[in-house]
């Protein structure tokens, strides 16, 4: 009977696991990803095509505070979601597009995606 009990948490098991953590963190143990270069692209630039909305508004207000950490350079443009959709389209069929990130809405473009096998190959409708 205690073998099934021992496989659910407890408050003791849990406070014992945290207290592992802790002592292992004081005696300088540190997680593999904690190991992070975040500044190994660092001169890099890159442009992002995204939708005009408050969610592109705030991946804008951010930048500099992205570069600052990561060392690239960032330069992006927000486009109405109807033209961006046609530009990515476009741009990404022609093999050359103007942007190394696009925020995609993938809820409305999956059938555009599914039907090219991917932007690669896309048809500009």
């Amino acid at each position: 009977m205690t073998a099934l009990f021992d496989r659910y948490p407890t408050r003791r098991r849990f406070l014992a696991g945290t207290a592992a953590l802790g002592g292992l963190g004081l005696a300088g143990v540190r997680p593999a990803f904690a190991e992070v270069n975040w500044r190994k692209f660092a001169g890099t630039r890159i442009e992002v095509n995204l939708i005009k909305s408050p969610r592109g508004d705030t991946l804008q207000q951010y930048e500099k505070e992205f570069e600052a950490l990561t060392g690239i350079k960032v330069s992006s443009e927000q486009v109405p979601e109807q033209q961006q959709r046609q530009k990515t389209v476009i741009e990404l069929t022609s093999g050359r597009p103007s942007f190394d990130v696009v925020h995609l809405s993938y809820h409305v473009q999956k059938r555009q995606f599914e039907r090219a096998n991917g932007w690669p190959t896309c048809r500009a409708i």
